[in-house]
């Protein structure tokens, strides 16, 4: 006859260590893990719809610009320029930059244009863009020239025409 089976006893560390990674979050109630996956699809679909809602803050943007109300299209293009901004969508960003700058000249605001500009011109000079970085700078020259700046915008100038003339697919 067998003797019975020893009864296995369950030690203080091994309790301890299964409260901690149900804490934790690394073994699910029944032992296994937990589904890290979903925590990164829901994160992949928070992302979207966060991108979604640039996108429509920027065409709400679009529309309030086209019929005239101008304030609004501005509060809609700082939104999308902050989401875009945090995901570092930068095609979506300059976009929304020179729509930014763009309605500030419009209203003749040049303090707040030339800022945008800047920021603008910064990110391009960061990316690597020099077709942005030509364009933003004219603009920014020809801004300047209005506000009777003209040796620092010929300065400005001097400098496009410099980036415009290393790079071959601007010539």
């Amino acid at each position: 006859m067998r003797s019975p089976a020893p009864s296995r006893t369950v030690t203080f560390p091994f309790w301890l260590t299964l409260c901690l990674l149900l804490s934790l979050g690394t073994v699910g109630v029944l032992g296994t893990v937990p589904a890290f996956g979903q925590g990164r699809k829901q994160n992949a679909e928070q992302k979207l719809l966060q991108r979604k809602d640039a996108d429509r803050h920027f065409e709400l943007a679009r529309q309030a610009h086209s019929e005239g109300n101008l304030e609004t299209a501005l509060f809609h293009w700082h939104r999308a320029e902050a989401i875009y901004r945090q995901f570092r969508t930068w095609d979506q960003l300059n976009l929304t930059l020179t729509a930014l700058a763009d309605t500030y000249l419009t209203q003749d605001n040049l303090q707040a244009a030339e800022t945008v500009l800047r920021q603008q011109l910064h990110l391009a000079r960061d990316r690597q863009d020099v077709q942005t970085q030509v364009v933003v700078l004219n603009q920014l020259g020809h801004l300047l020239e209005s506000q009777a700046q003209p040796q620092v915008a010929a300065a400005i100038f001097a400098d496009a025409q410099a980036i415009a003339h290393t790079t071959p697919s601007l010539r």
